[in-house]
């Protein structure tokens, strides 16, 4: 059989992990918004970890079904965030050494328990194996997403206020105490139950990556909540199928492998900031620079040679090239009359707007940044290409309005 043909799996299994993937993308990335939120980053981490002392347990002393394992580890990661904050409140340590400390304390131990047991299955709790899932954990996997998804529905409002603004919630009247116990019990349930699909070691990404990917393509929090939902779908759905697809590799680290994908596309080419984006931006402005600084050069030239006309080998030699001098003909600032380089009213205005930028920021240094004179010219010579309109207003009503810049030369140009 072609490994890499879905339609040779079985499709009843297929369908079930499949639908199980979804649900459990759904779940994680919406609540992973409100994680994030709250800066509660590495507590996923810990829930996750802890989860597998409980798992351990349930395999050894009890039994392997699915609601017992469930209910395990769902007390191991709660009593791991109830240590959490009890070591916080009554000792100096800072926040991410307890966190170290419950986090690895309880691995350890899960670990411990695990290598003294052989049952068959606990693997899958390290690694995560979707692909495999059972109807009985599938009902039980449907029935959490689906209460988690109402719970945050229907709370929406309170669980907002009181992930940005604890007081104001406070102020507001909301049962906060009851609420942030709700919420952590909806963190743990759903870190448990996503052990399955991702594994004890990779769950953290299920519940993070999504909102990470959403926080740089939208502001809203409406908005990035819904998309982080939509992103953990889509990607845990993809990566089960992928799994399926690839024989020996588990689903936790291919549903990883999917979000991170997403996140490094969005990083490099989607996001406002992205780093294609900002490379663009980048050589357009020292284009930009560029281009003022040759007509700044024309200027400075026939300031100081009033009667040599600019010739085009002049400008060579002052550093350009024939490319620049392409580009200010084609943006109409300079002429070109048998092989000598003038302004056009357009490329005078530009050019003395630069001086005039660059002279009243040399000012600026010398009088109140205490820069002296033989020092203020190269820093002037950065900044002149980023100060706007406004900018040099303020400048000027900071100066006093004055009329010569450091060097005895006229600010106000004509």
């Amino acid at each position: 059989m072609n490994s890499w043909m879905l339609l040779d799996l079985p499709l009843g299994g297929l369908f079930i992990a499949s639908l199980a993937s979804l649900f459990l993308g759904t779940s994680c990335g919406l609540i992973g918004s409100f994680v994030v939120a709250r800066r509660m980053a590495m507590i996923g981490d810990v829930i996750s970890h802890s989860i597998l002392p409980g798992v351990a347990v349930a395999f050894i002393y009890y039994d392997k079904s699915p609601l017992i394992v469930f209910f395990c580890a769902v007390f191991a990661s709660l009593l791991s965030i109830l240590l959490v904050y009890s070591l916080l409140l009554t000792t100096r340590l800072k926040q991410d050494a307890v966190l170290a400390i419950v986090l690895s304390t309880f691995f350890a131990l899960g670990v411990a328990l695990i290598s003294r047991s052989h049952s068959a299955g606990i693997q899958q709790f390290l690694y995560g194996q979707i692909s495999i899932i059972a109807m009985e954990d599938l009902r039980l996997l449907i029935s959490i997403s689906s209460f988690s998804l109402c719970f945050i529905f229907f709370l929406w409002r309170p669980l907002f206020v009181s992930s940005f603004d604890s007081s104001f919630s406070r102020c507001l009247k909301y049962p906060i105490f009851f609420l942030e116990g709700l919420f952590y019990i909806l963190v743990a349930v759903i870190t448990v139950i996503a052990v399955q699909a991702v594994g004890v070691i990779l769950v953290s990404a299920l519940l993070i990556i999504p909102t990470a990917i959403s926080y740089l393509l939208v502001k809203r929090f409406a908005v990035l909540a819904i998309l982080s939902a939509f992103l953990g779908g889509v990607s845990a759905l993809l990566g089960c199928l992928l799994s399926f697809s690839i024989r020996g590799i588990p689903s936790g680290p291919v549903i990883v492998l999917v979000l991170s994908l997403f996140f490094i596309l969005v990083v490099c080419f989607f996001s406002p900031k992205s780093l294609l984006k900002r490379g663009v931006r980048n050589q357009k402005l020292k284009k930009r620079f560029k281009n003022e600084d040759a007509l700044k050069a024309i200027h400075r030239f026939s300031e100081e040679n009033k009667q040599k006309p600019y010739l085009i080998q002049d400008f060579l030699n002052d550093g350009f090239s024939l490319s620049v001098l392409k580009k200010l003909s084609q943006k109409g600032v300079v002429q070109i009359k048998e092989g000598v380089l003038e302004f056009t009213p357009l490329g005078k205005k530009q050019a003395l707007s630069v001086i005039h930028k660059h002279r009243i920021w040399e000012l600026y240094l010398n009088q109140k940044a205490g820069y002296d004179v033989d020092h203020v010219h190269d820093d002037a010579e950065a900044v002149e290409h980023l100060l706007k309109e406004k900018d040099v207003e303020e400048l000027l009503k900071d100066l006093n309005y004055p009329l010569e810049d450091p060097h005895g030369k006229k600010i106000h140009l004509e």
